[in-house]
């Protein structure tokens, strides 16, 4: 028989959800072409017994059984040891849509398609529907440079099964999952687009992320903030069309993203620690602007504290802010930026909306008193503090 789609999927005490996840492969029309590669990662609940029962029933499921040796690993094993014309990647608690895989499977074969992209949706674990997300391209592309930097711009991505790839290319392209970053998926995805030449979009709705509570949950520290940092300056790396302005967007969004991502004492030290180094001098007693009072915004606010700025205020676009505090600290419009004792503070976005609020205060006149912290910059620093970085 000729399989015609490789399915790889790596279990880690998955049993809660390993039959629903098993069903909605096994209901696919074209199953009989499929072969299952369900990798069991060292678990220690029932998902091995699960998977015996299943595979006794079910001549596409394949149970191998390795000493723990995470996600990565696991998925480069699979590529390895996949038969099939195309491979996908799906999570154990995660499922496919209804009759979803012939479909892009006939349209990846009839374009010769390296890798063919798909839509997917997040649903609660009741399967509720939370929304869809679809590429941002459509059709054939041959330049993964231009469909990364798509892809970026657009939040599309980074995951592994959002897409199925040509077996031969991949296996030939060399690229696998890193071993040694929690980012694993993030890497591959930027690394196989880079690679691929002809790149085919597809609007079709065919993964189904579950929001289960606690999936892959782990501890958040220092090395998962560096990790990232890595992560994220390798995706800039990967970014060149020419737009220097856009590019410093990119740059500042991507320092959101450590901002957002912190959640721990030394991550917040670290960060802080870059941005007295960064502004300290700068403002020199006048004052700080934290424009934005959302929860990025007041996390923003939090490391000024931390830093000992003073004179800090927020800064917020709703009029019906203007005026009240938020966790204790002022709160203005955009116009007492310009005339009030306001006026020579410095302004620092504290929101992923970072271009339209550049926008919008140019249009008062006030860019030249933005400063938007990039993740470059913090790379530079950290890596001249700690020299915790590219390690």
């Amino acid at each position: 028989m000729n399989i015609a789609i490789s399915i790889i999927m790596p279990i880690f005490n998955e049993g809660a959800h390993l039959a629903t996840t098993i069903t909605s492969i096994l209901s696919q029309e074209n199953v009989n072409e499929l072969e299952v590669l369900c990798i069991d990662d060292g678990s220690s609940d029932n998902s091995v017994s699960l998977l015996q029962a299943l595979a006794s029933e079910h001549p596409q499921i394949k149970l191998l059984q390795q000493q723990n040796q995470g996600p990565a690993a696991t998925r480069n094993r699979g590529i390895e040891l996949a038969r099939g014309r195309y491979i996908l990647f799906v999570d154990g608690d995660d499922k496919l849509a209804p009759n979803s895989l012939l479909n892009i499977y006939q349209r990846a074969v009839s374009t010769a398609a390296d890798v063919l992209y798909f839509g997917f949706e997040r649903r609660q674990p009741d399967g509720q529907l939370i929304n869809q997300c679809r590429p941002p391209l459509t059709g054939q592309h041959h330049n993964g440079r231009n469909c990364f930097t798509q892809f970026y711009d657009h939040l599309f991505g980074p995951a592994a099964w959002l897409a199925i790839y040509n077996s031969d290319f991949l296996k030939r392209s060399g690229v696998r999952f890193p071993t040694d970053s929690h980012y694993e998926d993030a890497h591959f995805f930027r690394e196989i687009t880079l690679s691929a030449k002809n790149l085919v979009m597809s609007e079709q709705v065919v993964y189904q992320y579950v929001l289960h509570s606690g999936s892959r949950s782990r501890q958040w520290n220092l090395d998962n903030l560096l990790d990232l940092a890595n992560m994220e300056k390798a995706n800039l790396a990967a970014i060149s069309d020419g737009d220097e302005e856009r590019m410093q967007i990119r740059d500042a969004l991507a320092f959101i993203k450590l901002l957002v991502a912190s959640e721990d004492n030394s991550s917040a030290t670290l960060l802080s620690q870059f941005l007295r180094h960064q502004l300290f001098g700068v403002v020199r007693g006048k004052g700080i602007v934290v424009y934005g009072t959302g929860s990025t915004g007041r996390q923003l606010m939090a490391l000024f504290t931390q830093a000992d700025f003073p004179n800090r205020v927020f800064c917020d676009s709703a009029s019906n802010k203007w005026g009240t505090d938020c966790d204790g600290v002022n709160v203005v419009s955009p116009q007492d930026l310009i005339h009030s004792k306001l006026h020579d503070y410095t302004i620092v976005i504290g929101s992923c909306f970072i271009q339209e609020i550049v926008a919008n205060l140019s249009k008062l006149g006030l860019h030249h008193r933005i400063y938007l912290p990039q993740l470059s910059d913090f790379h530079s620093f950290t890596h001249a503090t700690t020299g915790g970085l590219d390690q």
